[in-house]
């Protein structure tokens, strides 16, 4: 495959730990994704608080956690084969257009007032479909970037980033919160957006190289179904990496604010600790795996990163300490990165180019679509627990 190192002033083999960021290119893309992502994470903070100061409903919190992740269960699949057919630095600037209408359009309601769950609900959906068709994309575009060599680092600096992010945006948009009001949080959020498009509109360039098409969509789709199904070393990646989306995935965090107001009585500020501890972790997680280069025992990180995130889930569900809680939460945010990032370098390094993107797009069904349980399965739970505390 080309890639744009050519274009940059690193040579393809070039030596030493964080040598990926000699690429020009990668510099920009990854400061523009550091933006938005802290913007993200200060949504995400907001939009949990909001939702259970306007409702105090565990099924709102989860109903929001299923509206989030509804577009990525049904679009995942195509996005996948729509990113090999178009030109992806486009679609990346669309979407980080889409996200931006979005947390403007929470800003606007937040600040007249009319702010409830059926308006927070409809942007969220919003922001979700840009974020599943821009997925895909990205990953692809990625690697056009930086190549083999550099994929590791590459993508524990990037696709990591959502993690390690927040350890500022998290924080930051507790600390909004509790000073400036939920109304400037969106702000923020909203012009976090505008680093990665100027930056993608005026000084990235990444060469682009796809196979020919020659078939319809459906016909691809299912021979990159074929593929994932017929390799069963990527099978076996795939399914070990989607298991904790489906039964944690995105419902933990609702379930900290939860934590914070009733099990510590800390209210927004205990909520702000927890997720700083979580944010701390995956910052550490990144840095460490973006020194190690191309290292060569990648399954056995997926592996051991999964068995300590389920650990260090399970043992803060036991906890009632605050600073052992926030300790669990730093290995929780570490083990995070580690195994998301192990699987999607597994992948993307294995996977042939003229199947990459449908491959990559079976991935983020099953690692973001199959998140969209998360809400009716942690609600379920609720209502069982509170029905046997009765």
């Amino acid at each position: 495959m080309m890639t744009n190192l050519q274009n940059n002033d690193a040579p393809a083999q070039a030596a030493g730990k964080f040598a990926i960021f000699k690429i020009r290119d990668f510099r920009y893309y990854w400061i523009g994704t550091i933006c938005s992502n802290v913007g993200e994470h200060i949504e995400n903070v907001i939009r949990n608080w909001l939702i259970w100061e306007l409702t105090h409903s565990v099924f709102w919190l989860m109903a929001m956690v299923f509206m989030h992740w509804i577009p990525f269960a049904l679009l995942s699949l195509p996005a996948g084969s729509i990113s090999e057919r178009v030109n992806r630095q486009r679609i990346i600037v669309w979407t980080e257009f889409g996200q931006f209408v979005a947390a403007a359009g929470m800003f606007a309601a937040t600040y007249y007032g009319v702010m409830n769950q059926y308006w927070m609900g409809g942007f969220l959906i919003l922001h979700s479909v840009s974020g599943a068709l821009s997925n895909p994309c990205r990953q692809l575009f990625l690697h056009d970037m930086v190549g083999r060599d550099y994929l590791l680092s590459g993508v524990a600096l990037t696709s990591s980033l959502r993690f390690a992010t927040q350890s500022v945006g998290k924080p930051t948009g507790g600390l909004i919160l509790l000073t400036l009001g939920a109304r400037y949080g969106y702000l923020v959020n909203a012009l976090a957006y505008f680093p990665m498009i100027l930056a993608l509109l005026t000084v990235i360039r990444v060469a682009q190289t796809d196979a020919p098409r020659v078939r319809r969509p459906l016909a691809e789709f299912k021979e990159g179904v074929r593929h994932v199904a017929s390799d069963r070393s990527m099978l076996a990646t795939i399914c070990v990496a989607i298991a904790p989306s489906v039964f944690v995935g995105n419902g933990f965090d609702p379930f900290l604010v939860i934590y914070a107001d009733t099990v510590f009585g800390m209210g927004a500020t205990g909520y702000t600790y927890f997720i700083t501890a979580v944010g701390v972790g995956a910052v550490v997680a990144v840095v460490s795996l973006s020194a190690l280069g191309n290292a060569p025992w990648k399954s056995k990180m997926l592996f051991g990163g999964i068995f300590g995130f389920c650990l260090s889930m399970a043992l803060f569900a036991l906890s009632r300490s605050l600073i052992p809680s926030m300790i669990l939460l730093f290995l929780f945010g570490f083990f995070q990165v580690v195994y998301n990032t192990a699987a999607t370098t597994m992948l993307l390094e294995d996977v042939p180019n003229e199947m990459r993107g449908r491959v990559m797009g079976i991935f983020n069904f099953g690692r973001l679509g199959l998140r969209v349980v998360n809400g009716p399965f942690f609600a379920l739970l609720n209502k069982i627990a509170l029905l046997g505390a009765a």
